[in-house]
This record gives C-alpha cells, sequence and structure tokens, in this order.
C-alpha cells in the first residue's frame, strides 16, 4: 500500500541532516558535561527531532495524514492547510471561497491554489495522481465552471 515514493523529499533530507548531526552533537554533549541541565535541554531537543524525522519516514505517518485532513471541502469553501513543524502538526486554516479559485496545480506531494489574487501552496502526502483525482472529487462542480486544473509532471517541492 505504501512505498518509497510515498515519502517526502524534504522528510528524507531532514532525516539525513539530523542523522549527520549526531556527532556534533555527541561532542556538544561531552563540552556541556559541567552544565547537567544544558545538557539534558541539548538530549531531549535532539530526540525529539531525530524521532520527529523518522516518523515521518514510516507508514503510519502517511496513513495518519491522508489528504481529506488537509482539505477540506464546506459550503461553498475550501478550507485547506499544510504539513508543517514536527510529528503530524499542521498550519493554519484558511477558507477560500470556491467560486474565487482560478487554479489548481499538483505536483508529487504538493498542491497550489490560485484565489483572488493569493497562491497558497500545501504541502501533503500523496503522489501527484492520488492528489489529483482527491482534488478532481473536490471540485468536481467548480471544474465545469471553469476552474483550470493542471497535473504538473515535475515536482516543485
Amino acid at each position: 500500500m505504501f512505498s518509497a515514493s510515498s515519502v517526502r523529499p524534504v522528510d528524507k533530507t531532514l532525516a539525513k541532516f539530523t542523522l549527520v548531526a549526531l556527532p556534533f552533537v555527541a561532542i556538544l554533549l561531552l563540552l556541556a558535561a559541567p552544565w547537567p541541565l544544558v545538557r539534558l535541554t541539548l538530549m531531549l531537543a535532539y530526540s525529539v527531532a531525530l524521532a520527529s524525522c523518522l516518523y515521518r519516514l514510516t507508514p503510519w505517518f502517511i496513513a495518519r495524514n491522508p489528504l481529506s485532513r488537509f482539505v477540506q471541502r464546506e459550503q461553498g469553501h475550501l478550507k485547506v492547510c499544510s504539513l508543517a513543524g514536527f510529528f503530524d502538526f499542521h498550519g493554519p486554516w484558511h477558507y477560500l471561497p470556491i467560486e474565487r479559485i482560478s487554479s489548481v496545480h499538483v505536483w508529487p506531494h504538493g498542491i497550489e491554489i490560485k484565489a483572488e489574487e493569493r497562491e497558497y501552496r500545501l504541502s501533503v502526502v500523496g503522489s501527484a495522481d492520488s492528489l489529483h483525482a482527491y482534488m478532481s472529487s473536490v471540485l468536481a462542480d467548480a471544474l465545469g465552471a471553469g476552474v483550470s486544473f493542471n497535473m504538473e509532471p515535475g515536482s516543485k517541492y
């Protein structure tokens, strides 16, 4: 059900940088030995960052963050937000009137919605095909009303 391509490239990069930082964190912990509170704070901060990065590489993260959690259709509005921060946190919600949406672009792990002279870029989990299918179903009636819908082959995220 889940493949390696389901993992977002940004999550892979963050995990690599966090693991590469391990020797530097170990040196800082040795230097901070005389100050137990500083040492404990460094260990906890690094542990949380590492756990978050590794969790985002698991199928559990992908299963807990379907697109329907970040793009929701309400009466006359599209309610959208993006993945952000540690673990499953997300950014602020934006309410877009559906009649004001001029275009929707879909990339692997990303959606860009243009509405009212503003652009909303969402970082989500999913392939371009699955994101395109979901957005087509959510905006089915708006597609007939003039909303352009593009699926780009290249990854912008």
